[in-house]
């Protein structure tokens, strides 16, 4: 049981820096390139994506002994990053498909970036269900 603990923080800590990274990128290519649609949006859910993936970099790398306000705190957050990011990549895919049905275009980056916030979000809850769940019993 403790390799798949271990297992899944790596996972964790990749999909963080996974999500710090696209969530920069999405923001700094919005603000340099998006001149020709709706700028605020795209740049917030950035912005949001790379604040998921740096809260649980700083939970679980910096953090040498979290506090019960700061767990919940990260509980509360990936609960609604799987909410909404599940809620976008069901979204996004089904205007993708119309889309695709329509007109022969597709616009991958609202899913990617909902699938990266809800995958994340997965990952951290899956984690602390295991480490709660392992303590528990130990």
């Amino acid at each position: 049981m403790q390799e798949v603990v271990l297992m899944v923080r790596f996972a964790v800590t990749l999909s963080s820096l996974c999500n710090v990274a696209a969530g920069l990128l999405l923001a700094v290519l919005i603000l340099v390139a998006g001149r020709d649609g709706p700028v605020a949006l795209p740049f917030l859910i950035g912005l949001c994506v790379a604040f998921q993936g740096a809260y649980s970099l700083f939970y679980f790398v910096a953090l040498r002994a979290p506090r019960d306000a700061l767990t919940e705190l990260l509980v509360l957050g990936e609960l609604a990053a799987l909410l909404v990011g599940g809620a976008g990549a069901v979204g996004s895919f089904a205007v993708n498909v119309h889309a695709i049905m329509t007109r022969g275009d597709v616009e991958p980056l609202p899913t990617i970036m909902a699938s990266l916030m809800a995958g994340q979000a997965l990952l951290v809850l899956g984690y602390l269900w295991l480490k709660r769940g392992r303590t528990a019993v130990a």
